[in-house]
């Protein structure tokens, strides 16, 4: 670690423990910095920054604190390398000073700190936030150097400026234990030179370490969010929200599952942890997406019977303990899902919805690239990012009074669109549900507890092959063993599946009789081939379920 002597206002060098007490200047840059090269130089003098490198020294040296720490000329930037250790380790030295001289270039004397104090531009930065939570002690001054308090004074108006609770700028309370989404609302409205730094300014604010690669722009903060990820087990990373485009036609109704920038966490200010937390389980990133053990919720859909699928965050706005917020899913592959719309959050209760099994799911980090046909750089408003990817789909349509219950694979099952689908078509698409409810038929109330299975639902197959039996007349134990057969081999292919039903003794056929008060019933299915638009971009199978 580099430091300026304040008696000789010269560099010198530390190592490790080596390294005496110190103080810091925090500043916003401007025209005239003084670079490491030109302290070594001898040609500091002649630059415009060098008066703020003289007051710094000058204030530490009549605090008795020997040597200052500051950014613009004590590291070799130069250097990538020294430029990456430094900003890694950045948060730590300032948080080791033993005194920060947080100087506001644009902030006149003598005027109301009230009304001019949340304007300075120290407030707007991307580097300063960490320069303002890290240290224990700052001391601010005006453009001429002028006292006007320290951080213990102002602690009141910096936290209404900032955003940035009391507790956290006093250390009461650890970082550690607010939300990422509301860390990352610290830094919405702040701004940085390089798109880089807007992401490597946060480093210290999240405890992790990444290397700097200045040049790759955007993807520095997908980076710092997957290394948040893989540190920090906190699903409110997802609460953000994207801003809606005045021009609805150029909306994006999805998302991947993280965030293009800190601005879209604005809204996460007062986010807090739920006290009754569900989720335990770890996610990670992988190169598939963001992998996590879930068990999603579904909520109603006006005038339909499908269900919007949410991810429960374990987080809720203060005040709002009761709840928690939740993001929109949708389903776009074999349990692969993206963000749906983005720019919205959901609040769910215990009681809301229904609640699906846990299962391992996948949430792209961000869209895939679109097979669809642009108009004017964006996709056709006739177009669906999540349908164009479907080349096979069957839906199974039943009578009122029926309800599907066991839809397997669940991998495939879209609960939304009520459909089984694949996006791949060598898939030749295998279904098997359970079927619960009553019939109302001439008056009397028909029982229904059955199980239908098809196989060949992919429209490349010339036919399909299904069933419906009666589950009084078959072996549940039976069904179970089959669907947990086909899930462990994927065995969609139609041969194997015959084989299958035969050895479990599920018979092949098209009705199934049943009884109630003395009288008959059949319930029959039929299949046909449809084309639905809205539900998968080429020919699907639909299934009837009757009662004759």
């Amino acid at each position: 670690m580099r430091l300026i002597s304040t008696s000789t206002l010269t560099i010198c060098e530390f190592v490790g423990s080596s390294t005496p007490p110190y103080g810091l200047l925090s500043h916003t840059w401007e025209e005239g910095e003084v670079s490491y090269q030109e302290m070594m130089a001898g040609s500091a003098r002649t630059k415009r920054g060098y008066s703020k490198i003289e007051m710094a020294c000058k204030l530490a040296k009549v605090e008795g604190i020997a040597y200052v720490w500051v950014d613009t000329c004590c590291i070799d930037k130069s250097s990538s390398v020294e430029l990456s250790e430094a900003i890694n380790s950045m948060f730590q030295w300032y948080k080791d000073s033993l005194i920060c001289y947080a100087y506001l270039s644009d902030l006149r004397p003598f005027t109301d700190l009230s009304r001019t104090l949340k304007s300075c531009r120290w407030f707007t930065r991307g580097w300063t936030l960490q320069e303002l939570i890290a240290p224990t002690n700052i001391n601010f001054f005006d453009q001429n150097w002028g006292f006007i308090g320290n951080k213990k004074d102002l602690m009141e108006e910096v936290s209404s400026i900032t955003g940035i609770g009391v507790l956290v700028l006093n250390h009461t309370t650890p970082l550690s234990s607010v939300t990422v989404a509301t860390r990352m609302s610290w830094a919405s409205y702040r701004q940085t030179t390089r798109e880089e730094d807007m992401a490597y300014c946060l480093l210290g604010i999240f405890s992790v370490n990444m290397p700097l690669i200045y040049g790759e722009g955007s993807k520095a903060f997908t980076r710092l969010q997957e290394e948040i990820i893989r540190s920090i087990c906190d699903l409110s990373i997802f609460a953000w929200k994207a801003v809606p485009d005045q021009d609805e036609r150029h909306s994006r109704r999805y998302s991947g599952a993280l965030a293009k920038s800190p601005k879209l966490f604005s809204s996460c200010r007062h986010i807090i942890r739920s006290k009754e937390t569900r989720f335990h389980a770890d996610f990670s990133v992988t190169n598939r997406g963001i992998r996590m053990p879930a068990g999603l919720i579904g909520l109603s859909i006006k005038n339909s019977q499908g269900c919007h699928y949410v991810l429960c965050l374990d987080c809720s706005t203060e005040g709002q303990s009761n709840s928690s917020l939740a993001i929109y899913l949708r389903k776009c592959g074999a349990d692969l899902f993206i963000r749906d719309h983005p720019s919205s959050l959901a609040t769910v209760t215990p009681e809301s919805g229904n609640r699906y099994r846990f299962r391992t799911i996948y949430i792209l980090s961000k869209l895939p690239e679109s097979p669809c046909p642009l108009q004017d750089g964006f996709p056709s408003p006739d177009d669906d990012l999540v349908i164009s990817r479907r080349v096979s789909a069957i839906r199974i349509c039943l009578p009122p009074g029926l309800v599907v219950y066991n839809a397997n694979p669940p991998s495939h099952r879209d609960s939304q669109d009520e459909v089984f689908f694949s996006t791949e078509s060598t898939h030749d698409g295998w279904c098997a549900i359970t079927i619960e409810g009553t019939l109302r038929l001439d008056g009397q109330h028909v029982p229904v507890s059955c199980f239908f299975a098809c196989f060949g639902w992919n429209c490349r197959q010339k036919y399909l092959v299904s069933t419906l039996v009666n589950l009084s007349t078959c072996d549940p134990i039976s069904i179970n063993r089959l669907v947990s057969e086909l899930e462990r081999e994927q065995n969609d292919f139609i041969p194997w599946a015959l084989e299958d039903l035969e050895y479990f003794g599920i018979p092949l056929q098209g009705f199934v009789t049943l009884e109630a008060a003395g009288h008959t019933f059949k319930l029959s299915h039929i299949a046909k081939k449809v084309f639905v638009p809205t539900i998968c971009k080429s020919e699907m199978y639909q299934v009837e379920i009757f009662l004759d």
